[in-house]
């Protein structure tokens, strides 16, 4: 790889007016002296309200702005699609390197140039970094989404090198909100891209196509960008997450991660359901005392949770976390018993309600 590869950055947006303008600007930023361009990819502007914040850029060399007409027909997401859009038009523009990114990040300005220099240092054609919560959000959502023990963001240490060989035992997939592949990457993987994920795991799918290729993504927390998310808990997409997670997994049985994600998901609904069924029991034959002496027991047993919870945060909040991992890890059970239940199959009247709750 030269040392002033061609790096391109290619972000789907969807209304993502309130957060692209940081987004944008965090990208022209950037300490990378091989960035030549930014390609924004969203729906035209009868679909799309992105376009407006993004007026004041439109003088920038840099920034070219693809707008796509999302057929009537289509439902659910289309991140994926906007991705393959862009990395097109990056391919096309002569980039040797492309930067996924999402809209409601902001990176630091030495993210592109970090995450060149550990490609080349390890001889890989993907970098993967993980994010984190904005360092001005101090709220009990954003402090849950890096704090809790079962995160959905992921975290990898200092280096794993993810492929197919390795991700079973792999802590989470890489995210498309922080992933850097090579031009040799998207040309051998653009006839297998996961263009019609419309529910969730469409970053997780792209992942995974990418090392059934036989490439090696590195994946390290010593990448990060910073979420720009409306600072809230994301019940919503625990649902989605559910259900993709088990489409994926019947796609691909043989993924050791997803295997064991849902072998954790049968143990924790047997559990919920023998509690809730020993609780039920108890208070129609003992009444409240024993049903009080059971909660007891409950929170005892989640008490070793939230102490671990609070070292890994730092923060005394932390202390509830096991009741919104419970919480949380329900939704994602809720998630897959509606997809068992329609046979693999999600409506699209229900997939465009959670994408619309999601936003």
């Amino acid at each position: 790889m030269q040392p002033l590869a061609h790096v391109a950055v290619v972000i789907p947006v969807r209304n993502s007016q309130r957060t692209i303008g940081a987004c944008v600007e965090s990208m022209l930023e950037q300490d990378c002296p091989g960035l030549q361009s930014i390609f924004i990819v969203g729906n035209s502007d009868d679909q799309d309200t992105t376009w407006k914040a993004l007026e004041h850029l439109e003088d920038r060399s840099k920034v070219h702005c693809i707008k796509v007409s999302r057929p009537a027909s289509w439902s659910g997401r289309d991140a994926n699609w906007k991705r393959f859009v862009g990395c097109e038009a990056a391919t096309n523009a002569g980039a040797d390197i492309i930067a996924l990114a999402d809209s409601q990040i902001f990176a630091p300005r030495t993210w592109l140039s970090s995450s060149l220099e550990l490609m080349q240092k390890h001889n890989v054609d993907s970098v993967a970094g993980i994010s984190r919560r904005h360092p001005h959000d101090h709220s009990l959502s954003g402090l849950y989404q890096d704090g809790s023990l079962f995160s959905e963001w992921p975290r990898y240490g200092k280096t794993f090198f993810f492929s197919k060989k390795t991700i079973g035992k792999a802590r989470g997939f890489p995210i498309t909100a922080s992933l850097l592949i090579s031009r040799e990457v998207f040309e051998s993987v653009r006839g297998r891209w996961p263009i019609n994920c419309t529910y969730d795991w469409d970053d997780f799918r792209l992942a995974w196509e990418i090392v059934l290729k036989g490439f090696t993504i590195l994946c390290t927390d010593t990448i990060c960008v910073y979420r720009n998310h409306k600072r809230r808990f994301r019940w919503v997409k625990q649902i989605s997450a559910g259900a993709g997670a088990l489409l994926f997994h019947r796609d691909n049985p043989h993924c050791g991660y997803t295997k064991q994600l849902m072998v954790k998901a049968i143990l924790f609904t047997v559990c919920l359901a023998g509690t809730l069924l020993v609780s039920i029991t108890s208070f129609a034959t003992a009444g409240l005392a024993e049903l009080s002496v059971l909660l007891s027991v409950v929170c005892l047993g989640l008490a070793p949770f939230s102490i671990l919870s609070v070292i890994k945060a730092r923060d005394l909040r932390a202390l509830l976390f096991p009741l919104l991992d419970v919480t949380h890890i329900g939704l994602w059970v809720v998630g897959v018993v509606y997809t068992l239940l329609n046979k693999g199959n999600m409506s699209p009247a229900i997939s465009d309600l959670l994408v619309k709750l999601r936003q």
